[in-house]
């Protein structure tokens, strides 16, 4: 619970949050965008280092502004309440995935390849978003009822995931403009939007719980939310691209659909390989222990923004230099790099200090087993950071069935031991099963892609971080003893000082990295 004097605090932040939100909107959808291409090896350069920083930035500040809400809402919701929310949340993930019908990668293609053909691509994509969404909302909230008949799920969980339900609508069309502006090469607007949608989802959020709305009230937000989106989104391309779906052609669209198809399995499967193990725990632990699982996997969600944000901006890039081997491999090292560098000292701290941080974010209410399974949890990340890049490059060279492929056996190896180790060891064993799935799929992705001289670049990048996140990690036990926050801070500057001293990070490339970002086109 939260005092009264936070409450009052937490209100009027929200209030503001809320307002400046629909300003900073509304002068993002009147901006004009300059989406002119420039296929110079050094201009590409030069967008892909602004538009990861952007998108990197703008991301953590997203992750950064749910963080804030989370510390609010979950002492509020409590684990019971956190997991009433997750369950619903997690049917959206699931059913967002099928409506999207992995269109926003296709689109973000197309475009980039044909993007004289705008039009087309666009009203083909558009119908089929409408027809699975037509078909696939309902599901969401069937499934939901089932639950409800069995006795797993609250009344309020299942008005929850209707009002979820209802917010596929706006947020189906805004993917749909959001995969033109990556085509386009225009991730900075995209992530500029995102900060305007999470800042107000967070202080509409907020405003809810505290005036009693509880989760209703949440569900009710992420409609409006997904309706200011679209508004934004759409000003600057154009609301007509609406009225495209009149092009859509029958033999186009079988077409978009096949090419679609694995790519929607992709999608949906990397996410039910992912968090299928909450609707499990539901069934077999309750709805107090999804609570506790799900305000670790918070953490872990927040950092998936990293390979989104170095990847993304890339894509094109890696489109176009599908058919030059030495090409490919000099972008992927770039990326793979860079997430190493990142990921390393995160994965140290947390599992060094997971009570710690559990405890400070969320309260002792989810502990024992929230640090517990954030400790095992953490380590998904440097795997899934290299299966970002390597699904990447598989989706580039079009091979969208090994990818689809995979996710099934993976998915079906995550699914297999949370079954059978759930019930035995509580929701710990689905942190390790998440994490031997994560390996599993890097297995079959590596062998994907065995003979295009990739494999062999992985090693080379991890080395030095590696050294310095093993000095790192000894650093942080030393200082630990002070807060958990204090060995971070101390270990995150030993690591920085060791990778400056062993030539990991030299100052020319330092500087190089500035002047991209601040010289990029705009």
């Amino acid at each position: 619970m939260l005092p009264e004097a936070a409450r009052i605090a937490a209100g009027i932040v929200a209030a503001a949050a809320t307002v400046f939100s629909v300003v900073y909107m509304t002068w993002l959808s009147r901006r004009r965008l300059d989406t002119r291409p420039s296929l110079a090896d050094f201009s590409v350069a030069q967008r892909s280092a602004r538009n990861t920083a952007i998108l990197f930035g703008s991301g953590m500040a997203e992750r950064a502004l749910f963080w804030g809400f989370w510390i609010v809402a979950l002492r509020i919701l409590g684990p019971t309440g956190n997991g009433e929310y997750a369950f619903a949340t997690n049917l959206f993930v699931y059913f967002a995935a099928v409506t999207n019908f992995g269109l926003s990668t296709l689109v973000s293609r197309e475009v980039a390849r044909r993007r004289e053909d705008l039009l087309t691509i666009f009203g083909n994509a558009l119908v089929l978003r409408l027809l699975v969404l037509v078909a696939g909302a309902p599901v969401m909230v069937l499934l939901a009822v089932a639950y409800r008949v069995g006795d797993s799920i609250s009344d309020v969980t299942v008005a929850v995931t209707i009002l979820i339900a209802i917010s596929l609508v706006p947020s189906s069309i805004n993917q749909a403009y959001a995969a033109v502006y990556a085509g386009f090469e225009r991730a900075d607007f995209r992530g500029a939007v995102a900060i305007g949608t999470a800042l107000f989802t967070v202080g509409a959020g907020v405003l809810a719980l505290l005036t009693g709305a509880g989760l209703i009230g949440l569900g009710a937000v992420a409609i409006v939310a997904g309706v200011l989106t679209f508004a934004t989104l759409a000003r600057p391309l154009g609301y007509n691209l609406l009225g495209t779906y009149k092009l859509a052609a029958r033999r186009e669209l079988g077409e978009m659909a096949r090419s679609a198809t694995p790519l929607m399995l992709n999608e949906l499967l990397a996410n039910v390989f992912f968090q299928i193990d909450i609707l499990v725990i539901q069934s077999l632990q309750g709805t107090e222990m999804v609570g506790k699982y799900n305000a670790s996997y918070k953490f872990i969600a927040a950092l998936t923004v990293i390979p989104v944000a170095v990847a993304l901006p890339l894509f094109p890039a890696l489109v176009r230099a599908a058919s030059n081997p030495e090409e490919l491999g000099r972008w992927f090292v770039r990326a793979w790099r860079f997430l190493v560098l990142i990921g390393l000292p995160i994965v140290v701290v947390f599992t060094v200090f997971a009570e710690g941080i559990v405890r400070s974010f969320w309260g002792d209410q989810f502990l024992p087993e929230g640090g517990e399974v954030l400790r095992i949890f953490i380590w998904f990340l440097p795997f899934a950071f290299l299966n970002a890049m390597f699904q990447q490059v598989l989706i580039s060279i079009d091979r969208l069935r090994t990818i689809a492929t995979s996710f099934v056996v993976a998915t079906a190896l995550n699914l297999a031991l949370n079954l059978t180790l759930l019930p035995v060891f509580g929701i710990v064993a689905a942190a390790y099963a998440t994490v031997f799935a994560e390996i599993a799929l890097l297995i079959l992705y590596g062998a994907a892609l065995r003979g295009r001289g990739l494999l062999g670049r992985v090693p080379g990048p991890l080395l030095k971080p590696a050294f310095a996140a093993a000095v790192m990690a000894g650093i942080a036990l030393l200082v630990g003893s002070f807060g958990w926050f204090a060995g971070a801070v101390a270990g995150g500057v030993a690591y920085a000082a060791v990778m400056v001293a062993t030539g990991g990070v030299s100052r020319r490339e330092l500087v190089s990295a500035y002047q991209a970002i601040r010289t990029g086109s705009r």
